[in-house]
């Protein structure tokens, strides 16, 4: 039971409110669903050419793969020619938050977006997860413009 309660100076307490809790530990047959986010592009941005999609995910199981998704479809990473992005940057600020998770020191990734093989128009941007399990799973979405100035005559 969790319980939140207010004292006085005189050390009269009050019970405010009082709620069940229920915890549950990552055993074998339950599998959390890994944390992440997208950092850049921001929501509804404007976004052309080869652009650099940063972000960060942890998976109590570690994070073996990180993949970028447009609309569905698994992107190929414009520099280094593999479908999965880059992971294990250096991430202080994540390591701040999540303290308990494997990996938190380097959980940054990048990845960039040839956004001139993508129509000018909004698109989704899912990052997925592979964990130390082999299980694929969502850790962040972003929705985003593409505008290549392309010329149309």
């Amino acid at each position: 039971m969790l319980q939140v309660k207010a004292a006085d100076k005189e050390d009269n307490v009050t019970l405010l409110k009082e709620l069940p809790v229920h915890l549950e530990c990552a055993t074998q047959n339950l599998d959390p669903s890994p944390l992440g986010y997208v950092d850049d592009p921001s929501n509804y941005e404007f976004i052309g050419g080869i652009f650099p999609v940063f972000g960060w995910a942890l998976d109590l199981d570690g994070v073996i793969r990180v993949r970028v998704l447009i609309d569905g479809i698994a992107q190929i990473d414009a520099v280094t020619g593999r479908d999965y992005a880059e992971y294990g940057l250096p991430s202080p600020d994540v390591a701040a938050m999540y303290p308990n998770y494997p990996q938190r020191t380097i959980a940054r990734w990048r990845f960039y977006l040839d956004t001139t093989k993508l129509a000018n128009s909004e698109h989704d941007l899912l990052v997925e997860v592979i964990d130390g399990r082999g299980n694929y799973r969502s850790a962040g979405t972003r929705r985003f413009i593409v505008n290549n100035n392309t010329l149309v005559r």
